[in-house]
C-alpha cells in the first residue's frame, strides 16, 4: 500500500477493504469490498492538499451526482 492507501485503509477499518486505485482528479477513487454486505463499493477520498480549495458542499454535490449515475 501507497503512503495514501495507509491511512485511509485505517480509517475505513475492518468494514470495508480497499482492492485498488481507479483514478484520480480532485480526489482518489478506489474500488473496495464491503464487508457486510458482501458488495463492491467505491471510495472517494479528497487529497488533504486540496481540502482548503475545495468546499465540503462542493466535494459532496460530486459525490451525489456520481451515485446517482
Amino acid at each position: 500500500m501507497d503512503d495514501t492507501r495507509i491511512p485511509l485503509q485505517a480509517a475505513l477499518g475492518d468494514a470495508f477493504t480497499l482492492d485498488r486505485e481507479l483514478g484520480g482528479g480532485l480526489s482518489r477513487t478506489f474500488l473496495a469490498s464491503e464487508r457486510a454486505l458482501a458488495r463492491w463499493v467505491v471510495v472517494n477520498a479528497l487529497a488533504p492538499e486540496l481540502l482548503a480549495e475545495i468546499s465540503v458542499e462542493r466535494f459532496k454535490r460530486k459525490v451525489l451526482l456520481t451515485a446517482a449515475l
